[in-house]
């Protein structure tokens, strides 16, 4: 008997011991799924700022060449440093009008620089195409403040 009792006290231990295991690797598996949740969370504010800031940058690229009709070259590096993430974020179709966009303003910037410095060449022909250029930006800057609401919805990664 003095056997069988010393088995009986060994295998409730071990159910206790097994039991203790189980119960920590539960609380640290609904730790765990906790600060996951936290992360994705934290994860959805970031990109939804970075996509903000994004479509802040491309509205004030476009409100900038409306209002001035220039986009001096210390705009549009600002403006190609604030979208230079957007291959990262966006849909390859948001991003490629993003990267036209930083190259038109730069046509723009330099077609209005030889414009003032009285350059040579069809200076209607010109001012026509930096209408157009001007034009295109804005339109771009609507198309995209369409494309962005998919982005800008915290609920979404």
């Amino acid at each position: 008997m003095d056997a069988n009792w010393a088995l009986v006290v060994l295998t409730f231990a071990l159910i206790l011991v097994t039991g203790y295991y189980a119960w920590q690797n539960k609380r640290l598996v609904d730790e765990m799924r906790q600060q996951n949740a936290i992360a994705k969370d934290g994860l959805r504010v970031q990109l939804y700022d970075r996509r903000a800031a994004i479509l802040g940058a491309v509205r004030k690229l476009a409100a900038t060449a409306l209002e001035t009709g220039n986009l001096p070259f210390e705009i549009v590096d600002r403006f190609a440093r604030e979208v230079g993430a957007a291959p990262f974020l966006l849909d390859e179709a948001e991003a490629s009008i993003i990267s036209e966009m930083a190259k038109r303003a730069t046509v723009v910037g330099t077609r209005a620089e030889t414009l003032k410095l009285g350059g040579r060449g069809d200076k209607d022909g010109m001012r026509d195409r930096q209408t157009a250029d001007i034009r295109w930006l804005d339109e771009q800057a609507r198309n995209l403040t369409g494309r962005f609401e998919k982005y800008l919805k915290l609920g979404s990664l």
